[in-house]
């Protein structure tokens, strides 16, 4: 007997099921590959979604910060205002070198 490598058999385990349980086999494979690959496609489509929105709330949130820097500046708080300016752009570096690292 013939021992596959990976989860598909090879042609000649084909032949061999399709002998064994009428085609059933090699359409209940050929339904299960198909049916993983659309899974799979849907997942990547919902990770740079989610990747996008992240990417969107960053801006956001940065903008914000960086106009709550204006108004420290204009109340006559610099340190405040220095901060607010500068965090931001700290954690998004720190955010670009960690997926690098990561990926």
């Amino acid at each position: 007997m013939d021992h596959a490598e990976g989860i598909i058999p090879k042609s000649q385990g084909y032949e061999r099921l399709d002998e064994i349980l009428n085609d059933a086999m090699a359409e209940k494979l050929s339904s299960m590959t198909k049916e993983e690959q659309r899974h799979r496609h849907h997942i990547e489509r919902l990770e740079a979604a989610t990747k996008k929105r992240g990417q969107w709330f960053a801006v956001l949130l940065t903008m914000l910060a960086i106009a709550a820097a204006v108004l420290m500046e204009i109340l006559g708080h610099r340190t405040l205002a220095i901060v607010l300016t500068v965090a931001p752009f700290v954690t998004i570096l720190a955010s670009l070198i960690l997926s690098r690292v990561i990926d």
